[in-house]
Protein backbone atom coordinates (compact mmCIF):
# COMPACT_ATOMS: atom_id res chain seq x y z
CA UNK A 1 0.00 0.00 0.00
CA UNK A 2 1.06 3.55 -0.69
CA UNK A 3 -0.40 6.13 1.71
CA UNK A 4 -0.73 9.42 -0.15
CA UNK A 5 -1.59 10.07 -3.78
CA UNK A 6 0.43 13.17 -4.45
CA UNK A 7 3.46 13.14 -6.73
CA UNK A 8 5.61 11.01 -4.42
CA UNK A 9 2.87 8.43 -3.89
CA UNK A 10 1.90 8.18 -7.56
CA UNK A 11 5.49 7.97 -8.79
CA UNK A 12 6.26 5.34 -6.14
CA UNK A 13 3.33 3.21 -7.31
CA UNK A 14 4.23 3.71 -10.97
CA UNK A 15 7.86 2.65 -10.61
CA UNK A 16 7.11 -0.20 -8.21
CA UNK A 17 4.64 -1.56 -10.78
CA UNK A 18 7.25 -1.09 -13.53
CA UNK A 19 9.88 -2.95 -11.48
CA UNK A 20 7.49 -5.85 -10.87
CA UNK A 21 6.64 -6.01 -14.57
CA UNK A 22 10.32 -6.11 -15.52
CA UNK A 23 10.91 -9.12 -13.29
CA UNK A 24 8.84 -11.01 -15.84
CA UNK A 25 8.66 -14.28 -13.93
CA UNK A 26 4.85 -14.19 -13.76
CA UNK A 27 4.84 -14.32 -9.95
CA UNK A 28 4.25 -10.58 -9.67
CA UNK A 29 1.41 -10.29 -12.18
CA UNK A 30 -1.21 -10.65 -9.47
CA UNK A 31 0.38 -8.08 -7.17
CA UNK A 32 -1.76 -5.02 -6.67
CA UNK A 33 -0.92 -1.63 -5.25
CA UNK A 34 -3.54 0.26 -3.32
CA UNK A 35 -3.00 4.01 -3.13
CA UNK A 36 -4.76 5.25 0.00
CA UNK A 37 -5.71 8.93 0.15
CA UNK A 38 -7.44 11.09 2.76
CA UNK A 39 -8.96 13.31 0.06
CA UNK A 40 -11.65 12.14 -2.39
CA UNK A 41 -9.40 12.76 -5.42
CA UNK A 42 -5.78 11.88 -6.18
CA UNK A 43 -2.66 13.92 -7.11
CA UNK A 44 -2.22 16.19 -4.07
CA UNK A 45 -0.40 19.41 -4.91
CA UNK A 46 -0.50 18.63 -8.62
CA UNK A 47 -4.26 19.08 -8.41
CA UNK A 48 -4.56 21.64 -5.61
CA UNK A 49 -1.30 23.55 -5.36
CA UNK A 50 -0.08 24.43 -8.85
CA UNK A 51 -1.64 26.41 -11.70
CA UNK A 52 -3.62 23.77 -13.63
CA UNK A 53 -2.83 25.25 -17.05
CA UNK A 54 0.92 24.94 -16.64
CA UNK A 55 2.18 22.56 -19.40
CA UNK A 56 4.34 20.45 -17.09
CA UNK A 57 1.43 20.00 -14.69
CA UNK A 58 -0.71 18.70 -17.54
CA UNK A 59 2.03 16.20 -18.46
CA UNK A 60 2.24 14.96 -14.88
CA UNK A 61 -1.55 14.68 -14.62
CA UNK A 62 -1.67 12.66 -17.84
CA UNK A 63 1.08 10.39 -16.52
CA UNK A 64 -0.81 9.85 -13.26
CA UNK A 65 -4.15 9.38 -15.04
CA UNK A 66 -2.64 6.43 -16.88
CA UNK A 67 -2.06 4.71 -13.52
CA UNK A 68 -5.77 4.50 -12.82
CA UNK A 69 -7.21 4.34 -16.36
CA UNK A 70 -6.22 0.73 -16.90
CA UNK A 71 -7.39 -1.74 -14.28
CA UNK A 72 -4.94 -4.28 -15.65
CA UNK A 73 -1.99 -2.34 -14.20
CA UNK A 74 -2.94 -3.48 -10.72
CA UNK A 75 -3.04 -0.01 -9.17
CA UNK A 76 -6.18 1.00 -7.31
CA UNK A 77 -7.10 4.38 -5.80
CA UNK A 78 -8.86 4.34 -2.42
CA UNK A 79 -10.02 7.87 -1.61
CA UNK A 80 -11.67 9.28 1.53
CA UNK A 81 -9.63 6.95 3.73
CA UNK A 82 -7.73 8.57 6.57
CA UNK A 83 -4.96 6.58 8.19
CA UNK A 84 -5.34 6.88 11.94
CA UNK A 85 -9.11 7.37 11.74
CA UNK A 86 -10.48 4.85 9.24
CA UNK A 87 -7.58 2.41 9.34
CA UNK A 88 -4.48 2.16 11.52
CA UNK A 89 -0.88 1.69 10.42
CA UNK A 90 -0.91 -1.66 12.24
CA UNK A 91 -3.95 -2.79 10.21
CA UNK A 92 -2.20 -1.77 7.00
CA UNK A 93 0.94 -3.67 7.99
CA UNK A 94 -1.13 -6.81 8.56
CA UNK A 95 -3.00 -6.49 5.25
CA UNK A 96 -0.08 -5.54 2.96
CA UNK A 97 3.42 -6.88 2.39
CA UNK A 98 4.75 -3.31 2.44
CA UNK A 99 3.37 0.08 3.46
CA UNK A 100 4.94 3.23 2.04
CA UNK A 101 4.09 6.56 3.67
CA UNK A 102 4.10 9.31 1.04
CA UNK A 103 1.76 11.77 2.71
CA UNK A 104 3.43 14.97 1.60
CA UNK A 105 2.92 18.29 3.29
CA UNK A 106 -0.39 19.97 4.05
CA UNK A 107 0.98 23.46 4.61
CA UNK A 108 4.15 25.56 4.63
Amino acid sequence: AVVGSGPSGCYTAKYLRTAWDKMGDGKNASNTIDIIERLPTPYGLVRFGVAPDHPEVKNVQNDFNSLFDHGDKGIQFLGNVQVGRDVSIDELRIRYDAVILATGCESD
